[in-house]
């Protein structure tokens, strides 16, 4: 039977903050581009991190680059679930008072100003190619108008349907 990974202790808030004060530093490891130089240069980064991250941290266990990576998704992840509930809750029908904004932690409003394009991307997710579109400066010309339809001609049959003939 394999093995699994194990199981290491989780991060205090003190070494989340840590960490997320360590990425903004390094944001060269928040890049979504997959170019073979942009990952090397993320590696690196990745790897200058956690050095840096253990070095703070002396007394606590050592973490691995792919330790801090997964707790950084974790926080990533945790802030981008808190604004898609807030952007559902702004779209719902229903009436009522608009939704407040999420509150978030300060490790967590940290951690969204680092991410803040994604999540942008994600609240205009079907309409992101329109924000730089130039307005047209030539009004369009006027269609022509439809005639309006004429009355109906008083001899003309009409077709009248009554209620207890169907079932409605």
């Amino acid at each position: 039977m394999s093995q699994g990974r194990e199981k290491s202790t989780s991060l205090t808030s003190d070494q989340k903050s840590t960490l997320v004060d360590l990425i903004n530093q390094f944001s060269v490891v928040l890049d979504k581009s997959g170019n073979y130089s942009m990952i090397a240069k993320k590696q690196e980064a990745w790897e200058t991190i956690t050095k840096k991250f253990n070095a703070v941290h002396p007394f606590a266990e050592k973490k691995t680059s792919l330790q801090l990576k997964r707790a950084w998704g974790y926080l990533r992840n945790k802030v981008k679930v808190e604004y898609a509930s807030y952007t559902k809750k702004k779209f719902a029908t229903g009436g009522g008072p608009p939704p407040s904004p999420p509150k978030l932690s300060p490790l967590l409003e940290a951690t969204a100003n680092l991410i803040s394009e994604e999540l942008e991307l994600a609240e205009f997710q079907y309409d992101s190619s329109c924000r730089d579109v130039p307005l047209p400066t030539n009004p369009l010309p006027e269609a022509p108008k439809s005639p309006s339809p004429q009355p109906l001609h008083p001899s003309s049959p009409l077709l009248v349907l009554h209620e207890e003939d169907y079932d409605f």
